[in-house]
Formats: structure tokens, C-alpha cells, sequence
């Protein structure tokens, strides 16, 4: 999450997720069939630039204020609206996972002004969610999501700790670099590949400047024009999606049918890993 690059993605899952049918126990637990979610909203917006007069048909980046950039609470809270009410609600989500932000940034001692800007605007959009929730015009659950812990679960090495706070200094530096890096392979080989999630409609655009930037047009011109843009953000909102998908699909798995079932899903993915 930021506010000059706020990256959102809309996943779609089958009823059967939502509302799982009982079946049968048995003696010898089986992993059910796996799951996998439908993208069909993948985009990025700019919460603090003025809008442009011609803009340009980028499909990753929607322009939200039309005055001069602003940083007080008067501003941001209008906005922290319009982008629920316009991009968010009309998907009518069961789940709203939004990103935890750090107080502090690679680890350093001062509290960073932006910083300070991005937690506002999150705590915004909690307060107008929970508002909505209280006034019954929104039933769906809002859900936090660390970092840190999506970057373990697709083991991107060293991500920092539950704030997702790095080290300072040029290991620290390099080390962020090298996760971005990890993370957008991992989206360019789903996208590639098609396992892991399907894409449609207007998420189907963004996958194709994706593999266009993949295939070798990696100069900063070429990438401006395509208009992929900050595709590590992209990236970001996609992998933390998928991630608690799964964490909610293990979770489910151990309730119903005991944790011998989650070892053995487990050892079937290792298997295919490493037999590929």
C-alpha cells in the first residue's frame, strides 16, 4: 500500500470455497482438490498527483484527486472514500485485505513523514470500512495483512520482522532489491504459465504487459509507454491475495479433517517441486 503507488487486486474464488459441502470422514485423511482464484481486477492507483488534462489509456493507474497535491486529514479522508466506494464496494468483497504499514523505514530510528502519510491513509480506510460495517451497508470482514509473513510464505528470504523493518545499510538496501526481484518472477511465471490463478477481463491486460516487459523490453522508455509502471506494488498486492487464500485453505483443512491431511498436501507439493 502507498499513496502515489496504491496497488489493489480483486480475486474471485468458487461458492465452494465460501461455503464448503461436509464430507464423509474417512480413516486416511485426503487433501481436498486445490483451488484456484480468478483475477479479473489488477490495478494501481495515485492517491496524491493532480489529474492530468489528456491522460493516457493506462489500464494499471486511475488518477483520484483533481486539485493540488495535499496531505491533511480534510483531503485524505475524502479520498480514502471515493477509492472504497469506486474501486472496492462494486466488487461487493467478502474480504478486504488490507497491507500493515511500518512505523519506521529499513530500520532506522526516525519516524519519516511519508511514512506518517501512509498510516493515516490506512487507518482512514479501516475507520470508513468499520463505519460502513456498523451501519450494515457493507457485511464483508476486513482482514490486515504482514508483510513479513507473506514474504515468508513464498520464502523470499530475509524480509525483515513483524513490521517488516529491514536492517540499515547496504545489505539491507540490497536485500529488499533482491525480494522485489523474487517476487515479480514469481507473478511473470504465473502469468506465463497459467497455474496458480487465472486471469480475465481487464487483469488479462495487465498479464500481457507483464510478459511483454518479461520478454526483454526492460528499458525505462519502453516500460513508460506500455504502462505497466511500478510493477513490484502490482506484484505485492497479487502474492499477499494468494498467500492468505492458501493460509485460509490450510486452516480450513486442519478444522475438517486433522492435521495428518495438511502433512499430506504438504508432501504432495514437495513432490511435484521437485519432480519438476
Amino acid at each position: 500500500m502507498g499513496i502515489r503507488n496504491l496497488a489493489y487486486c480483486h480475486l474471485v474464488l468458487p461458492p465452494s470455497w465460501l461455503h464448503p459441502q461436509e464430507e464423509p470422514k474417512t480413516k486416511t485423511p485426503t487433501p481436498p482438490p486445490p483451488i484456484t482464484p480468478t483475477l479479473n481486477k489488477w490495478s494501481r492507483i495515485n492517491v496524491s498527483s493532480p489529474s492530468n488534462p489528456n491522460p493516457p489509456l493506462n489500464p494499471t493507474t486511475t488518477t483520484l484527486l483533481h486539485t493540488k497535491e495535499s496531505f491533511t486529514p480534510t483531503t485524505y479522508a475524502p479520498h480514502a472514500h471515493t477509492f472504497l466506494t469506486t474501486h472496492i464496494l462494486p466488487h461487493n468483497p467478502t474480504h478486504i485485505l488490507i497491507e500493515r504499514q511500518r512505523f519506521r523505514s529499513m530500520g532506522g530510528s526516525a519516524v519519516q513523514e511519508w511514512t506518517l502519510r501512509v498510516n493515516m491513509f490506512e487507518a482512514m480506510l479501516y475507520a470508513v470500512l468499520h463505519t460502513w460495517a456498523a451501519e450494515g451497508k457493507w457485511g464483508g470482514e476486513v482482514v490486515p495483512v504482514l508483510p513479513s509473513k507473506v514474504g515468508r510464505y513464498w520464502r523470499l528470504g530475509d524480509v525483515g520482522d513483524e513490521d517488516g523493518m529491514k536492517k540499515v545499510g547496504k545489505k539491507g538496501n540490497e536485500g529488499a532489491e533482491k525480494s522485489k526481484a523474487v517476487k515479480m518472477g514469481i507473478v511473470r511465471e504465473m502469468v506465463r504459465s497459467g497455474l496458480g490463478v487465472v486471469l480475465e477481463g481487464q487483469a488479462e491486460e495487465i498479464g500481457a504487459l507483464v510478459m511483454g516487459k518479461a520478454e526483454g523490453k526492460k528499458k525505462k522508455k519502453a516500460d513508460k509507454g506500455q504502462g505497466l509502471g511500478k510493477f513490484d506494488d502490482l506484484a505485492d498486492c497479487l502474492l499477499q491475495g494468494l498467500a492468505w487464500v492458501k493460509w485460509e485453505e490450510n486452516k480450513r483443512l486442519v478444522w475438517e479433517r486433522g492435521k495428518e491431511a495438511l502433512d499430506l498436501l504438504k508432501e504432495n507439493e514437495k513432490g511435484k517441486k521437485n519432480s519438476g
